[in-house]
């Protein structure tokens, strides 16, 4: 028979292994514990590290940021500099012409113009280059390099007379115009476009400046009390004056300088010239003009085309621009709905039309 004291210590012993090998599992699972909160640890450390590496990235980033302004500075400073340098030395006759997608839009606005030209010499209408174009033909010989469109100036006889024969010309083709505060003549959506200007002849001669700057006065304050305009809807190609009717329009004019002189009798009379008072950009001292600073048009070269011009082009683009033959403040394309038409279809439209695989005279009679 076994001895139960034996018996008794053996048991006691495995008991003791039994706790000890329990205590060393949970020893080991503590552990495990305290490896698992430190893969944690060292997994949030990371991020952290991480994260410092991008604030540190943006840190430089603002960093270079706030340098910028400073660097837009200087190079303004040195683009004044030189443009004041240019300006002084440069006869702005020699600038040399428009380039890439603004030349383009000029080349294509002279086609149009050549259409309008031959329009009006088979209807036997008389219209003359005005404004940046008259200037242009003046100190270029055809575009001012960064002028994007055209403008030409009718007396109201020939303008009225143009608005009809228009619908009849522009018919079956992609051609048309607006009638708003001046006629608009475009090419479908692009940036193709002529703007022609109304005149009216005054009721007598003008004598002196004075006088024709109290007429300017008297035809601005009637325009700015009577005339509203809405230029969002320029952008979409529809009437730009919110306000009034054309008839109205030619009520007011007549209210204010009196019936409509032909040119037949102005001929005879020479009687002063007023922008049409509907113009957006009437102002006195510019806006009435000696008949005989406009008769007998004469013709000067536009882009390697003869085109009439006024006959005293100097006392007209002196009273809009003063100086012409000075560089001007900004060289900048001024038209921004002109602008907003510019986008890869439209310049490869513009592209066409210069290189004669569009004609924009198809479906004219």
């Amino acid at each position: 028979m076994k001895n139960p004291v034996n018996i008794a210590k053996k048991g006691y012993n495995k008991i003791l292994q039994i706790e000890d090998l329990s205590q060393r599992i949970e020893q080991v699972n503590n552990r495990l514990t305290k490896l698992n909160q430190l893969d944690t640890i060292l997994q949030r450390i990371e991020q952290v590290n991480n994260r410092l590496t991008k604030l540190d990235q943006l840190d430089t980033i603002l960093q270079r940021l706030d340098d910028i302004p400073k660097r837009i500075d200087e190079l303004e400073e040195q683009n004044r500099y030189l443009k004041e340098l240019v300006m002084a030395n440069v006869d702005i006759r020699k600038a040399p012409e428009a380039t890439g997608n603004m030349r383009l839009v000029q080349l294509a606005n002279f086609k149009l113009l050549l259409i309008v030209k031959e329009i009006c010499e088979k209807h036997k209408l008389e219209y003359y280059l005005n404004f940046g174009s008259l200037l242009g033909a003046i100190r270029h010989k055809g575009y001012i390099p960064w002028d994007d469109d055209i403008d030409i100036m009718m007396i109201r006889e020939d303008y009225n007379k143009l608005l009809k024969i228009l619908d009849k010309e522009f018919k079956k083709t992609n051609l048309f115009y607006t009638h708003s505060e001046i006629i608009r003549v475009y090419y479908g959506k692009t940036p193709v476009q002529i703007d022609i200007f109304p005149s009216d002849f005054y009721k007598k001669p003008v004598d002196n400046e004075e006088e024709r700057l109290k007429i300017g006065k008297e035809l601005v304050d009637v325009h700015m009390a009577n005339i509203r305009f809405d230029w969002e809807k320029l952008k979409t190609q529809d009437r730009t004056i919110a306000n009034l009717s054309y008839p109205e329009i030619e009520e007011l004019r007549h209210k204010v300088v009196g019936p409509d002189v032909s040119k037949a009798k102005a001929s005879k009379i020479h009687p002063a010239i007023f922008h049409g008072i509907e113009k957006s950009s009437i102002r006195p001292v510019r806006s009435v003009q000696d008949y005989d600073w406009i008769y007998p048009l004469k013709s000067a070269v536009f882009e390697g085309v003869k085109l009439p011009i006024p006959n005293q082009p100097d006392p007209i683009l002196r009273s809009y621009y003063h100086d012409y033959m000075a560089w001007p403040t900004s060289i900048k394309p001024k038209h921004n709905d002109i602008q907003s038409r510019l986008n890869d279809e439209t310049i490869r439209i513009l592209q066409l039309i210069i290189d004669g695989k569009i004609n924009m005279r198809e479906g004219i009679e």
